[in-house]
């Protein structure tokens, strides 16, 4: 078979043809490559913001960082009659201000609260506080400081405690601390306590006469007592408790069911002021000191007709000499200086229910001098 050559015209159309495919196929790949170039672009303009915003945020956390951490590096607490644990490092403050004492006619419960400023003593908020106390009252938890650079923490810890504090920034731990804050010494303490128990008429009122001799004398710490029978208990935990009894008689039971007492100490004052005394009692009291301590205010309900106590005749400067159930009363003395004080309590138990003589200044039991009268 002889083959047919191509027309002139056909060869012409098929070249045309062909470079018509070679330059659509060229402007493809230009296309492409044009497109590629804009998202790589696009790209590297995306990765350019996205580093120059991380660097601003590590720069400010780097910075709060540091106005944190000057801050707190260092914290110690504040000498042990001081109710507040400070800190000063390069202008800024962190402050750990122990709560008041609760109210001893309310229930109210203020909170333990931290402050947290700059180097310039400008507030610091929104810093997560981490607080963790070991001692009597242990806690663990957290809080955010406000527009103040305050964190508030619903705890009343017992002195002396201790408290770690870790400061976080946006998740990073920016500075650690310690802070240890000592027991205060106490405004009053008493000394060993001799207690003197006698036989009652029941008429819930201290009305033993002067000159009676009592069943049976015992000394115990301080003014801590309740139950049946009838029991002194410490100042603090960890403190020997002691029933008030003789070898055949406890008050509280058999035939001193129910009873009168005399305690008498002396006070141990640090300095001159108003004290008030908080009493929980079950039934009955007259409450004298000598020394020149002086009545502000308070309770002073059928004290004995000669103003004085029973045994010592000190003044008598409060009273609840009446039969009732439980219940706290206080008393406000002022004394002229500091010093040592005799006092006098006058107690009654009646009714046989529950009975209690217990006195505290501060939210806290008298602490013991230990020594005698």
């Amino acid at each position: 078979m002889v083959e047919q050559p191509i027309p002139w015209w056909q060869r012409e159309l098929n070249a045309r043809l062909a470079r018509r495919a070679l330059r659509r196929q060229a402007l493809r790949r230009l296309i492409l490559l044009g497109l590629g170039v804009v998202a790589l672009l696009v790209l590297a303009v995306l990765l350019l913001v996205v580093m120059a915003r991380g660097s601003r945020s590590q720069a400010a956390r780097a910075h709060r960082s540091s106005q944190i951490g000057s801050t707190v590096a260092g914290l110690t607490a504040g000498p042990a009659n001081d109710r507040t644990a400070t800190q000063r490092t390069g202008g800024g403050a962190l402050t750990l201000l122990p709560p008041e004492p609760a109210s001893t006619t309310s229930s109210s419960r203020s909170p333990l609260r931290i402050t947290l400023t700059s180097r310039s003593g400008a507030p610091l908020p929104g810093i997560t506080i981490w607080l963790t106390i070991s001692g009597p009252t242990p806690y663990t938890g957290t809080a955010i400081t406000d527009a103040d650079g305050m964190a508030d923490f619903p705890v009343r810890p017992v002195a002396p405690y201790t408290v770690r504090v870790r400061a976080t920034a946006d998740g990073s731990q920016v500075a650690t601390s310690t802070i240890r804050v000592e027991a205060s010494p106490p405004e009053v303490a008493t000394s060993e306590v001799l207690g003197r128990f006698y036989a009652s008429d029941n008429r819930c009122a201290f009305d033993t006469p002067a000159g009676t001799p009592p069943f049976f004398s015992e000394h115990f710490s301080t003014i801590n007592f309740g139950g049946r029978p009838f029991t002194g208990y410490g100042a603090a935990a960890g403190i020997p408790s002691r029933i008030a009894a003789s070898e055949t008689t406890a008050a509280g039971l058999g035939t001193l069911n129910h009873f009168n007492a005399v305690f008498t100490g002396s006070f141990q004052v640090r300095k001159a002021g108003a004290v008030t005394f908080t009493f929980l009692i079950d039934d009955a009291f007259d409450f004298g000191i000598g020394g020149g301590a002086s009545r502000v205010s308070g309770a002073l309900s059928n004290p004995p007709r000669d103003g004085l106590t029973a045994l010592d005749r000190l003044p008598v400067i409060g009273a609840f000499n009446q039969g009732h159930l439980e219940a706290t009363t206080q008393v406000t003395v002022r004394f002229p200086h500091p010093g040592v004080f005799p006092y006098e309590i006058d107690y009654s138990e009646c009714m046989a229910g529950q009975e209690a003589l217990r006195i505290t200044t501060g939210g806290q039991f008298l602490a013991s001098t230990g020594k005698g009268d």
